[in-house]
Protein backbone atom coordinates (compact mmCIF):
# COMPACT_ATOMS: atom_id res chain seq x y z
CA UNK A 1 0.00 0.00 0.00
CA UNK A 2 2.73 2.44 0.09
CA UNK A 3 4.35 4.78 -2.88
CA UNK A 4 0.95 5.95 -3.67
CA UNK A 5 -1.48 2.78 -4.50
CA UNK A 6 -4.81 3.21 -4.06
CA UNK A 7 -7.25 2.20 -0.32
CA UNK A 8 -10.67 2.99 -0.30
CA UNK A 9 -10.12 4.05 3.45
CA UNK A 10 -7.62 5.53 5.82
CA UNK A 11 -8.60 4.94 9.58
CA UNK A 12 -5.96 7.11 11.41
CA UNK A 13 -5.46 5.95 15.59
CA UNK A 14 -6.77 2.18 16.62
CA UNK A 15 -8.41 2.99 19.99
CA UNK A 16 -11.72 2.36 20.38
CA UNK A 17 -13.26 4.94 17.92
CA UNK A 18 -10.61 3.84 14.76
CA UNK A 19 -10.45 0.17 15.60
CA UNK A 20 -14.75 -0.06 15.68
CA UNK A 21 -15.14 2.05 12.69
CA UNK A 22 -12.27 -0.13 10.56
CA UNK A 23 -13.98 -3.63 11.88
CA UNK A 24 -17.10 -2.55 10.65
CA UNK A 25 -15.72 -0.60 7.26
CA UNK A 26 -13.70 -4.01 6.69
CA UNK A 27 -16.07 -6.27 7.31
CA UNK A 28 -18.31 -3.83 5.33
CA UNK A 29 -16.60 -4.72 2.05
CA UNK A 30 -14.26 -1.46 1.82
CA UNK A 31 -10.85 -1.61 1.37
CA UNK A 32 -9.48 -0.21 4.87
CA UNK A 33 -5.84 0.85 6.46
CA UNK A 34 -5.50 1.18 10.22
CA UNK A 35 -2.81 3.48 10.99
CA UNK A 36 -1.58 2.73 14.65
CA UNK A 37 2.43 2.99 15.25
CA UNK A 38 1.64 1.62 19.34
CA UNK A 39 -1.14 -0.50 19.01
CA UNK A 40 -2.13 -2.09 21.32
CA UNK A 41 -1.43 0.11 23.83
CA UNK A 42 -1.63 0.44 27.53
CA UNK A 43 -3.63 4.47 28.16
CA UNK A 44 -3.41 5.97 31.39
CA UNK A 45 -7.00 5.83 32.95
CA UNK A 46 -9.68 4.12 34.88
CA UNK A 47 -10.17 1.76 32.19
CA UNK A 48 -13.95 1.37 33.23
CA UNK A 49 -16.69 0.09 30.62
CA UNK A 50 -20.00 1.69 31.38
CA UNK A 51 -22.74 -0.20 31.00
CA UNK A 52 -24.49 1.75 28.42
CA UNK A 53 -21.47 0.62 25.75
CA UNK A 54 -21.96 -2.98 27.09
CA UNK A 55 -25.36 -2.90 25.99
CA UNK A 56 -24.44 -1.23 22.98
CA UNK A 57 -21.36 -3.24 22.08
CA UNK A 58 -21.70 -6.59 23.73
CA UNK A 59 -19.25 -8.34 22.38
CA UNK A 60 -16.84 -6.47 25.07
CA UNK A 61 -18.05 -8.39 27.31
CA UNK A 62 -16.06 -11.34 26.28
CA UNK A 63 -13.41 -9.58 28.22
CA UNK A 64 -14.85 -9.95 31.66
CA UNK A 65 -12.30 -12.78 32.52
CA UNK A 66 -9.28 -10.13 31.75
CA UNK A 67 -10.98 -7.75 33.91
CA UNK A 68 -12.77 -6.86 36.73
CA UNK A 69 -16.78 -6.81 37.19
CA UNK A 70 -17.39 -3.60 39.64
CA UNK A 71 -21.30 -3.29 40.94
CA UNK A 72 -20.57 -0.73 44.15
CA UNK A 73 -19.50 2.61 43.95
CA UNK A 74 -17.99 4.56 46.92
CA UNK A 75 -18.82 8.47 47.47
CA UNK A 76 -17.09 10.63 49.41
CA UNK A 77 -17.47 14.24 49.32
CA UNK A 78 -16.00 16.76 52.28
CA UNK A 79 -18.89 17.16 55.45
CA UNK A 80 -20.88 14.49 53.67
CA UNK A 81 -19.04 11.77 54.52
CA UNK A 82 -19.60 8.59 52.04
CA UNK A 83 -22.37 6.91 50.64
CA UNK A 84 -22.43 3.32 48.94
CA UNK A 85 -24.65 2.79 45.57
CA UNK A 86 -24.92 -0.01 44.04
CA UNK A 87 -24.83 0.33 40.42
CA UNK A 88 -27.17 -0.62 38.12
CA UNK A 89 -25.84 -2.97 36.41
CA UNK A 90 -22.18 -4.60 36.75
CA UNK A 91 -19.56 -2.19 35.44
CA UNK A 92 -16.04 -3.90 33.46
CA UNK A 93 -13.23 -2.52 34.64
CA UNK A 94 -10.26 -3.93 32.27
CA UNK A 95 -6.62 -2.83 30.95
CA UNK A 96 -6.47 -0.41 28.11
CA UNK A 97 -3.87 -2.57 26.34
CA UNK A 98 -6.51 -5.65 27.14
CA UNK A 99 -9.17 -3.93 25.31
CA UNK A 100 -6.94 -2.28 22.94
CA UNK A 101 -5.66 -5.94 21.67
CA UNK A 102 -9.27 -7.19 21.67
CA UNK A 103 -10.07 -4.38 19.37
CA UNK A 104 -7.50 -4.10 17.11
CA UNK A 105 -7.55 -8.09 16.10
CA UNK A 106 -11.36 -8.06 15.50
CA UNK A 107 -10.63 -5.33 13.13
CA UNK A 108 -7.85 -7.27 10.96
CA UNK A 109 -9.81 -10.67 11.54
CA UNK A 110 -12.38 -8.33 9.76
CA UNK A 111 -10.43 -7.19 6.73
CA UNK A 112 -8.46 -4.26 8.05
CA UNK A 113 -4.44 -3.63 7.58
CA UNK A 114 -2.58 -2.44 10.12
CA UNK A 115 0.20 0.07 9.10
CA UNK A 116 2.31 0.42 12.40
CA UNK A 117 2.87 3.84 11.27
CA UNK A 118 2.26 7.57 12.18
CA UNK A 119 0.87 9.96 9.79
CA UNK A 120 2.44 13.49 9.51
CA UNK A 121 0.52 15.06 6.72
CA UNK A 122 -2.91 15.15 5.00
CA UNK A 123 -3.47 16.85 1.71
CA UNK A 124 -7.02 17.01 -0.04
CA UNK A 125 -6.58 15.40 -3.78
CA UNK A 126 -9.44 15.20 -6.34
CA UNK A 127 -10.74 12.14 -5.11
CA UNK A 128 -10.01 12.36 -1.63
CA UNK A 129 -6.76 12.34 -0.15
CA UNK A 130 -3.04 11.83 -0.06
CA UNK A 131 -1.60 10.69 3.32
CA UNK A 132 1.96 10.61 4.59
CA UNK A 133 3.58 8.94 7.25
CA UNK A 134 6.61 9.24 9.45
CA UNK A 135 9.11 7.28 6.97
CA UNK A 136 7.97 9.20 3.94
CA UNK A 137 5.14 6.56 2.49
CA UNK A 138 2.60 8.13 0.55
CA UNK A 139 -0.99 6.54 0.55
CA UNK A 140 -3.71 7.62 -2.18
CA UNK A 141 -7.51 7.24 -0.17
CA UNK A 142 -10.67 8.13 -0.67
CA UNK A 143 -11.57 8.59 2.63
CA UNK A 144 -10.31 9.30 5.92
CA UNK A 145 -11.71 9.22 9.77
CA UNK A 146 -9.46 10.70 12.32
CA UNK A 147 -9.52 8.66 15.88
CA UNK A 148 -6.18 9.78 16.89
CA UNK A 149 -6.60 10.39 20.44
CA UNK A 150 -6.62 13.69 22.66
CA UNK A 151 -3.94 15.10 20.72
CA UNK A 152 -4.91 14.73 17.40
CA UNK A 153 -3.06 15.71 14.68
CA UNK A 154 -5.70 14.51 12.18
CA UNK A 155 -8.13 17.04 14.18
CA UNK A 156 -5.37 19.76 13.41
CA UNK A 157 -5.20 19.22 9.39
CA UNK A 158 -8.57 18.29 8.81
CA UNK A 159 -10.46 20.65 11.29
CA UNK A 160 -8.46 23.59 12.52
CA UNK A 161 -11.29 25.01 13.68
CA UNK A 162 -12.30 22.48 16.35
CA UNK A 163 -9.40 22.86 19.24
CA UNK A 164 -11.60 20.78 22.48
CA UNK A 165 -9.59 22.10 25.87
CA UNK A 166 -7.38 19.79 27.16
CA UNK A 167 -7.69 19.09 30.94
CA UNK A 168 -4.98 17.44 33.29
CA UNK A 169 -5.10 14.16 35.01
CA UNK A 170 -2.20 12.24 37.26
CA UNK A 171 -2.53 9.24 38.64
CA UNK A 172 -0.83 5.90 39.42
CA UNK A 173 -0.87 2.34 38.69
CA UNK A 174 -0.74 0.26 42.04
CA UNK A 175 -0.57 -3.59 42.08
CA UNK A 176 -4.03 -4.95 43.57
CA UNK A 177 -4.63 -8.73 44.47
CA UNK A 178 -7.26 -10.61 42.71
CA UNK A 179 -9.27 -11.04 45.93
CA UNK A 180 -9.14 -7.12 46.25
CA UNK A 181 -12.81 -5.55 47.33
CA UNK A 182 -14.84 -5.09 43.53
CA UNK A 183 -15.94 -1.35 44.04
CA UNK A 184 -14.87 2.05 42.65
CA UNK A 185 -14.42 5.18 45.06
CA UNK A 186 -14.69 8.53 43.59
CA UNK A 187 -13.81 10.98 46.17
CA UNK A 188 -14.64 14.88 45.48
CA UNK A 189 -13.02 17.92 46.68
CA UNK A 190 -14.79 21.04 47.88
CA UNK A 191 -14.28 23.68 45.04
CA UNK A 192 -12.31 21.65 42.72
CA UNK A 193 -14.12 21.06 39.37
CA UNK A 194 -13.20 17.43 39.40
CA UNK A 195 -12.19 13.97 41.47
CA UNK A 196 -10.07 11.39 42.49
CA UNK A 197 -10.66 7.91 41.97
CA UNK A 198 -9.72 4.48 42.42
CA UNK A 199 -10.47 1.76 39.82
CA UNK A 200 -9.71 -1.91 40.07
CA UNK A 201 -8.88 -2.76 36.53
CA UNK A 202 -6.87 -6.47 35.97
CA UNK A 203 -3.67 -6.68 37.92
CA UNK A 204 -3.38 -3.39 38.97
CA UNK A 205 -5.91 -0.39 40.47
CA UNK A 206 -5.72 2.48 38.73
CA UNK A 207 -5.42 5.42 40.80
CA UNK A 208 -5.77 8.87 39.75
CA UNK A 209 -7.14 12.57 39.72
CA UNK A 210 -8.46 14.37 36.83
CA UNK A 211 -9.53 18.23 36.54
CA UNK A 212 -12.26 18.95 34.24
CA UNK A 213 -11.79 22.68 33.58
CA UNK A 214 -9.04 24.43 31.75
CA UNK A 215 -5.69 25.75 33.39
CA UNK A 216 -5.07 23.58 36.33
CA UNK A 217 -1.54 23.18 37.27
CA UNK A 218 0.10 20.13 37.58
CA UNK A 219 1.31 20.04 40.93
CA UNK A 220 -2.18 20.85 42.30
CA UNK A 221 -3.05 17.71 40.84
CA UNK A 222 -0.47 15.83 42.18
CA UNK A 223 -0.94 17.30 45.61
CA UNK A 224 -4.43 15.99 45.44
CA UNK A 225 -3.51 12.66 44.21
CA UNK A 226 -0.83 12.61 46.93
CA UNK A 227 -3.41 13.65 49.81
CA UNK A 228 -5.68 11.03 48.49
CA UNK A 229 -2.86 8.21 48.72
CA UNK A 230 -1.54 9.22 52.03
CA UNK A 231 -5.47 9.13 53.75
CA UNK A 232 -5.89 5.36 51.41
CA UNK A 233 -2.72 4.30 52.81
CA UNK A 234 -1.19 3.50 49.87
CA UNK A 235 2.45 4.16 48.99
CA UNK A 236 3.08 7.00 45.88
CA UNK A 237 6.05 5.00 44.82
CA UNK A 238 4.27 3.13 42.05
CA UNK A 239 4.17 4.03 38.14
CA UNK A 240 3.11 7.49 37.67
CA UNK A 241 0.90 8.74 34.58
CA UNK A 242 -0.47 11.75 32.97
CA UNK A 243 -2.60 12.27 29.71
CA UNK A 244 -4.73 14.91 29.02
CA UNK A 245 -9.09 14.86 28.68
CA UNK A 246 -10.21 17.23 25.85
CA UNK A 247 -13.61 18.56 26.53
CA UNK A 248 -15.57 20.49 23.82
CA UNK A 249 -15.22 24.07 24.06
CA UNK A 250 -18.87 26.21 24.54
CA UNK A 251 -20.59 26.22 21.21
CA UNK A 252 -18.70 23.52 19.71
CA UNK A 253 -21.74 21.21 20.01
CA UNK A 254 -23.77 23.32 17.47
CA UNK A 255 -21.67 23.57 14.69
CA UNK A 256 -21.61 19.45 13.60
CA UNK A 257 -19.86 20.96 10.37
CA UNK A 258 -16.65 21.01 12.45
CA UNK A 259 -16.50 17.14 12.89
CA UNK A 260 -16.96 16.12 9.36
CA UNK A 261 -17.50 16.08 6.04
CA UNK A 262 -17.93 14.64 2.30
CA UNK A 263 -14.90 12.60 2.94
CA UNK A 264 -13.65 13.24 6.21
CA UNK A 265 -14.97 12.55 10.02
CA UNK A 266 -13.10 12.88 13.45
CA UNK A 267 -14.27 10.29 16.30
CA UNK A 268 -13.30 9.74 19.61
CA UNK A 269 -11.44 11.66 21.84
CA UNK A 270 -9.64 13.21 18.62
CA UNK A 271 -13.24 15.27 18.44
CA UNK A 272 -13.28 15.84 21.95
CA UNK A 273 -16.20 13.35 22.64
CA UNK A 274 -15.63 13.18 26.29
CA UNK A 275 -18.14 13.26 28.99
CA UNK A 276 -17.65 16.92 30.83
CA UNK A 277 -18.85 15.82 34.34
CA UNK A 278 -17.33 11.79 34.51
CA UNK A 279 -14.48 12.68 31.76
CA UNK A 280 -15.63 9.22 30.15
CA UNK A 281 -14.86 8.72 26.56
CA UNK A 282 -15.00 5.01 25.86
CA UNK A 283 -18.22 4.97 24.93
CA UNK A 284 -18.83 8.14 22.78
CA UNK A 285 -15.52 7.22 21.25
CA UNK A 286 -17.17 3.75 20.18
CA UNK A 287 -20.28 4.99 19.58
CA UNK A 288 -18.79 7.98 17.52
CA UNK A 289 -16.89 5.53 14.92
CA UNK A 290 -19.88 2.90 14.70
CA UNK A 291 -21.52 6.28 13.47
CA UNK A 292 -19.26 6.56 10.59
CA UNK A 293 -18.59 3.36 9.33
CA UNK A 294 -22.85 3.00 9.14
CA UNK A 295 -23.03 6.19 7.31
CA UNK A 296 -20.10 5.62 5.32
CA UNK A 297 -21.26 1.94 4.34
CA UNK A 298 -24.83 3.09 3.84
CA UNK A 299 -24.43 6.08 2.04
CA UNK A 300 -21.22 5.87 0.02
CA UNK A 301 -19.98 8.98 1.37
CA UNK A 302 -19.26 10.60 5.40
CA UNK A 303 -21.40 13.56 4.10
CA UNK A 304 -24.24 12.73 6.42
CA UNK A 305 -21.37 11.70 9.55
CA UNK A 306 -22.41 15.16 11.55
CA UNK A 307 -26.01 14.96 11.39
CA UNK A 308 -25.84 11.24 12.96
CA UNK A 309 -23.51 12.87 15.15
CA UNK A 310 -25.37 16.02 16.44
CA UNK A 311 -28.51 13.85 17.06
CA UNK A 312 -26.89 10.76 18.56
CA UNK A 313 -24.24 12.59 20.84
CA UNK A 314 -23.76 16.06 20.42
CA UNK A 315 -26.92 16.93 22.16
CA UNK A 316 -26.45 14.65 24.81
CA UNK A 317 -22.98 15.86 25.83
CA UNK A 318 -24.27 19.83 25.03
CA UNK A 319 -26.53 19.21 27.83
CA UNK A 320 -23.80 17.80 30.35
CA UNK A 321 -21.69 20.51 29.43
CA UNK A 322 -24.74 22.83 30.89
CA UNK A 323 -24.68 20.85 34.13
CA UNK A 324 -20.94 20.32 34.63
CA UNK A 325 -20.11 23.88 35.86
CA UNK A 326 -23.32 23.32 38.37
CA UNK A 327 -22.11 20.11 39.70
CA UNK A 328 -18.63 20.62 40.71
CA UNK A 329 -19.50 23.95 42.43
CA UNK A 330 -18.93 24.39 46.23
CA UNK A 331 -21.45 22.13 48.67
CA UNK A 332 -23.22 20.59 45.57
CA UNK A 333 -21.88 17.08 45.99
CA UNK A 334 -22.13 17.27 49.41
CA UNK A 335 -25.78 18.30 49.06
CA UNK A 336 -26.29 15.62 46.23
CA UNK A 337 -24.83 12.65 48.43
CA UNK A 338 -27.36 14.04 51.79
CA UNK A 339 -29.94 13.95 49.37
CA UNK A 340 -29.51 10.72 48.13
CA UNK A 341 -29.01 9.69 51.95
CA UNK A 342 -32.65 10.67 52.28
CA UNK A 343 -34.21 9.75 48.90
CA UNK A 344 -33.91 6.24 47.73
CA UNK A 345 -35.19 7.32 44.40
CA UNK A 346 -32.69 9.56 44.01
CA UNK A 347 -30.15 7.06 44.89
CA UNK A 348 -31.27 4.93 42.36
CA UNK A 349 -31.27 8.27 39.62
CA UNK A 350 -27.59 8.54 41.18
CA UNK A 351 -26.84 4.41 40.28
CA UNK A 352 -27.86 4.78 36.69
CA UNK A 353 -26.02 7.95 36.09
CA UNK A 354 -23.10 6.15 37.22
CA UNK A 355 -24.17 2.87 35.47
CA UNK A 356 -24.60 5.18 31.96
CA UNK A 357 -27.67 4.52 31.76
CA UNK A 358 -29.37 7.74 32.93
CA UNK A 359 -29.58 9.93 30.06
CA UNK A 360 -28.56 13.53 30.54
CA UNK A 361 -31.61 14.58 28.71
CA UNK A 362 -34.17 13.15 31.33
CA UNK A 363 -32.19 13.30 33.98
CA UNK A 364 -34.15 16.75 35.33
CA UNK A 365 -37.57 14.68 35.06
CA UNK A 366 -36.23 11.92 37.01
CA UNK A 367 -34.18 13.88 39.77
CA UNK A 368 -37.19 16.16 40.36
CA UNK A 369 -39.62 13.17 40.92
CA UNK A 370 -37.49 11.19 43.44
CA UNK A 371 -37.10 14.20 45.00
CA UNK A 372 -40.87 15.09 45.42
CA UNK A 373 -42.17 11.33 45.67
CA UNK A 374 -39.51 11.28 48.56
CA UNK A 375 -40.31 14.40 50.38
CA UNK A 376 -36.44 14.94 50.87
CA UNK A 377 -35.82 18.28 53.46
CA UNK A 378 -35.37 21.86 51.89
CA UNK A 379 -32.33 22.31 51.88
CA UNK A 380 -30.81 19.25 49.88
CA UNK A 381 -33.82 19.42 47.67
CA UNK A 382 -32.99 22.93 46.79
CA UNK A 383 -29.18 22.03 46.27
CA UNK A 384 -30.02 19.35 43.42
CA UNK A 385 -33.06 21.42 41.80
CA UNK A 386 -30.13 24.73 41.44
CA UNK A 387 -27.86 21.49 39.47
CA UNK A 388 -30.78 20.48 37.46
CA UNK A 389 -31.99 24.12 36.40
Amino acid sequence: MRGGRRALVAVVGAGPAGARAAELLAAGGMEVLLFDPRAPWEKACGGGIPIHALDHFPELRELGPQGRWVERVRLLAPGAGELAVEAAAPLLLVDRRILSRFQLERAVAAGARHVPRRIREASPTAAGFRLVDDEGGSYDVGYVIGADGASSRMRRLLSPGLQPVQTPTRGRFVPIPRDAAPELVVRFRDGFPGYVWEFPRGQTASIGVCHLEHGAARGELEAALLEHLAAAGVSADHPAYGHPIPLLRRGGHRRPGLFGGARWALCGDAAGLVDPITGEGIHYALRSGELAARVLLEEGTLAGYPARLAGEVLRELRIAHQYASRFYRAGFTRAMIEACRLSPRLRQVLANVVAGRQSYGSLRRRAIGALLRDRVGLRPTVAVLRFVF
